[in-house]
């Protein structure tokens, strides 16, 4: 039996008036008087007699009202003790990371998960266009991206954990992997391998907004479906280069990482790496988790 039943005939017979009981319960007068003619159907007997000047108990409703305080009473008895009794469910925090992470992630994450052990932390792979998308539709407690990705999404927060500075990428058998910086003139004549604009809409325009920030435009460009499809191409290509912050698989082995000089590093901020969450959808671990952050200090 539906306690809400139970509640609703208690607050008629209590007031003997089905508009005063609506008022009680929060509920519309025709929500009243469905519940009680559902409950009157289910028992199988009329529990009021109403007229022009009162509603009033049958003697069934009588009988039934002592029943129906006790069981009422027995019914929140029985939750409560669940509630005190019950073992807490284990905290949880579902984190996504796209393909090109920086170590200072997992680094981060792993001392969170020394200072809060009763958090179980999960941290899941994402191709680069998908990770976004997925925080949006709550899928994600929070997510490790590039600043740009967050463009045109007012319900993400977000939090910076490292400048994104722009480094050159080329293969370790390119004329310039010898090179300690550059500038965007070394790089005229050679190939500019780059995602394609569908997997990455916002970082390929945050690209070409950069060039022409700088006046420059690569001589040929290749548009492929990955980071991992640039990084191959660069390896085998020797008049190639990328562009991407540092923390994007700097420790590759077959790739070398070059900055590109002061004056030449993007004015914005949309190349950092951030984490980001949903603002809507903060839970107590997650808040845990966004305070220990405002805290966080990298080791060293």
């Amino acid at each position: 039996m539906d306690d809400k039943l139970l509640k609703t005939f208690l607050a008629v017979a209590d007031h003997c008036s089905f508009t005063a009981a609506a008022k009680e319960l929060y509920l519309a007068q025709s929500a009243v008087s469905k519940h009680i003619h559902q409950l009157e159907k289910e028992l199988q007997v009329h529990l009021f007699v109403r007229d022009t000047r009162m509603v009033r108990l049958t003697d069934a409703g009588t009988r039934f009202y002592r029943e129906a305080t006790d069981l009422l009473e027995r019914m929140e008895n029985a939750a409560a003790a669940l509630r005190q009794d019950a073992v807490p469910l284990p905290d949880k925090l579902h984190f996504g990371a796209f393909s090109a992470l920086s170590t200072e992630i997992t680094d981060l994450l792993r001392r969170f998960c020394q200072d809060f052990p009763q958090i179980s932390v999960t941290l899941d792979w994402f191709e680069f266009g998908t990770l976004v998308p997925t925080l949006v539709h709550g899928k994600l407690d929070g997510a490790f991206t590039v600043s740009f990705e967050l463009l045109n999404q007012p319900r993400l927060a977000s939090q910076k954990l490292e400048d994104g500075a722009l480094f050159v990428l080329v293969g370790k058998q390119s004329p310039l992997a010898g090179r300690t910086t550059l500038r965007l003139a070394d790089l005229a004549g050679a190939t500019y391998y780059t995602m394609r604009p569908d997997v990455s809409p916002n970082g390929y325009a945050s690209i070409l907004n950069y060039f022409l920030e700088h006046h420059f435009r690569p001589s040929e460009t290749r548009r492929l479906t990955s980071h991992e499809s640039v990084l191959l191409q660069l390896q085998i290509d020797p008049n190639g280069y990328g562009l991407m912050s540092d923390f994007q698989f700097r420790q590759h082995p077959g790739v070398v990482f070059i900055p590109l000089e002061q004056e030449e590093q993007p004015s914005s901020h949309l190349f950092d790496l951030v984490a980001a969450w949903d603002r809507q959808l903060v839970t107590p671990a997650l808040s845990s988790f966004l305070n220990w952050l405002a805290n966080y200090a990298p080791p060293g």
